[in-house]
């Protein structure tokens, strides 16, 4: 049972991993400018991903005891609602965050350069955050639910 279930998480974990040490192999080929720029990109995005992983595990906490006390509607109940509130914190969150972004960079680095490549990759990512939160959602689901293959996949 537990290989079952961890079996998946574990696999996601180690592929998310690999993509991102190859992601990086490709933006080090790039040159010093555009991985400097993808280092404090991250470092801004990993500060809002926290927060959404840490928003995202209460809803498998409640799925999980909705299941096992019987409650489907409930379990559907705080899907939903979880992927509604962490979709809408996340688009409040991009808002407030986009029109601040070359002051967060400027933080970071003083080289011009920098400045503007982080800024495009800023641009880029922040939009996308929404969506990163119903994934998260939906894995959460996934895991409350022991259900963690589909999500996985």
């Amino acid at each position: 049972m537990v290989l079952r279930i961890g079996l998946p998480i574990l696999t996601l974990g180690l592929t998310n991993g690999f993509a991102f040490l190859m992601q990086l192999r490709l933006v080090n080929m790039l040159g010093i400018i555009t991985a400097t720029a993808f280092s404090i990109g991250f470092i801004i995005m990993d500060i809002v991903d926290a927060a959404l992983w840490g928003l995202s595990g209460a809803p498998a906490i409640m799925i999980g005891q909705n299941l096992g006390a019987g409650n489907r509607k409930r379990s559907k109940e705080v899907a939903f609602k979880a992927a509604l509130l962490i979709f809408a914190l996340m688009v409040i969150s991009a808002a407030i965050i986009y029109p601040f972004r070359r002051n967060l960079v400027d933080v970071f680095a003083d080289d011009p350069d920098t400045i503007k490549e982080t800024d495009i990759f800023l641009q880029t990512m922040l939009p996308t955050l929404p969506f990163f939160g119903l994934f998260a959602v939906a894995l959460s689901v996934g895991r409350g639910s022991g259900h963690t293959t589909f999500p996985t996949v």
